[in-house]
């Protein structure tokens, strides 16, 4: 049997900055500048419009180490 962690394909998906400021019921100006972690990004738009609103926002993911080309072989 394998372990639990073991994945043999990767979905990667993101959620986009307006999704992301709904569902958490959050205020775009109650987050100005405040450092925002956002992990797993993926794609997500978050970091890249959060940045321009005057949100410090920074993007990390497990799956960044990795160049594009062994991420697009992951997925599925």
């Amino acid at each position: 049997m394998k372990p639990f962690t073991h994945f043999t394909q990767t979905s990667f998906f993101g959620r986009p900055y307006e999704e992301l400021i709904l569902c958490f019921g959050l205020e775009e100006n109650d987050l100005k500048g405040k450092a925002i972690l956002d992990c797993p990004s993926g794609p997500s738009s978050f970091v890249a419009e959060a940045n321009p609103a005057g949100i410090l926002a920074t993007g990390s993911d497990p799956m960044f180490y990795r160049n594009p080309d062994a991420i697009e072989k992951l997925a599925y």
